[in-house]
């Protein structure tokens, strides 16, 4: 990861701009300067990676159902755009296979393990060996289940967990890697450990998400701290915080 300014990183792609998860709004979030996208991940019934936020369609699709129950044939069939606006209609819900294609940066979430998708860790590093992206993606979870599995798959993967890599006051870096990813949340107060979590040689990540509009007071002394990368909303909002600060 090329931390010499951070990476703006689409949430859900460019969500608010398209319709989430769908190539349309990876595509947007590119074209407005993201350097990464950030996707999550659900296994469908005959083993297909489907790039979904819910583990149900019928939120942002014109079907119902589990993602589980159905096959990639079926989800395909599916119109994932009409529901943000007509001029999305007939966007087809994608394969984790299709984001990887584009030049951006995958980070891709897992809210289930094998628990709930048998394989489906397994399944993912095979998706990133075979496309070349182990290098430049990151696995995040609030769930330690799949984030354990894949550091028994792929050790060199790296991963970012909710819960125990979360900086909060008073966080010890120890049993940590340098290896491993930390989150910074969106709080003041937190620059001195951003800074010494960059200078042991982690890589931290920041977030606009939950606060609305009020994050450039805190997001400024994070990125001079050393975030690494800012999960955001407003695409546009922190390229253009961040290209000031250059």
């Amino acid at each position: 990861m090329n931390t010499s300014r951070p990476w703006v990183i689409a949430h859900r792609g460019g969500g608010a701009l398209a319709p989430e998860n769908t190539l349309a709004a990876f595509k947007a979030a590119m074209d407005a300067g993201a350097d990464a996208v950030e996707l999550d991940v659900h296994l469908s019934r005959d083993g297909r990676l489907v790039v979904m936020h819910d583990e149900t369609v019928d939120r942002t699709t014109d079907g119902s159902g589990a993602i589980a129950d159905l096959t990639g044939a079926d989800l395909r069939r599916l119109d994932a755009g009409s529901w943000f606006g007509a001029g999305y209609a007939g966007e087809r819900v994608p394969y984790l296979e299709e984001v990887l294609a584009l030049a951006a940066h995958p980070v891709i979430e897992l809210k289930y393990g094998s628990e709930r998708y048998p394989g489906i860790e397994e399944t993912v590093v095979h998706a990133l060996r075979t496309t070349g992206r182990m290098r430049d993606a990151i696995v995040i979870s609030g769930n330690p289940s799949p984030l354990a599995a894949l550091k028994r798959f792929a050790p060199e993967l790296p991963t970012l967990s909710f819960q125990t890599g979360t900086l909060r006051p008073g966080f010890q870096f120890t049993d940590l890697t340098p290896r491993d990813v930390l989150f910074a949340p969106p709080e003041p107060g937190l620059e001195s450990l951003v800074r010494e979590a960059a200078r042991l040689g982690f890589v931290v990540m920041g977030t606009t998400l939950g606060v609305g509009g009020g994050w450039a007071g805190y997001l400024v002394g994070q990125i001079r701290a050393g975030v690494a990368g800012v999960f955001t909303d407003d695409v546009e909002g922190v390229r253009s915080l961040v290209g000031g600060l250059s």
